[in-house]
């Protein structure tokens, strides 16, 4: 999954690409679940790798990604939120995060 072009420097978008994240930026959804990804990229991102914000119910299970400097995770207005079994990343779980990055 990747961010539109537009969100990366067109004067039209109402996300900036500071807003996203390298990997997946996730709006208002419900029930996102991840299973068994891998996640890298070619240079160094300043940007976590996943955005998630107004979203409802996020698992994440078996996740593999680059680590950089940047937090893995960016996390607002969030509810449900379980992360387990991915390698180099302990096992979290939120009930409710209105604005948190690990």
């Amino acid at each position: 999954m990747f961010a539109p072009r537009s969100v990366c420097g067109y004067e039209t978008s109402a996300v900036s690409c500071e807003d996203t994240g390298y990997g997946m930026f996730v709006r208002h959804v419900k029930a996102l679940a991840i299973r068994d990804m891998v996640l890298t990229t070619d240079k160094s991102d300043a940007r976590p790798a996943f955005r998630l914000q107004d979203v409802a119910g996020a698992e994440f299970d078996g996740l593999t990604v680059s680590r950089r400097a940047a937090p893995v995770f960016t996390l607002r207005r969030l509810t449900d939120f379980l992360l387990r079994n991915s390698g180099g990343l302990p096992d979290a779980r939120r009930e409710r995060v209105e604005n948190e990055a690990f």
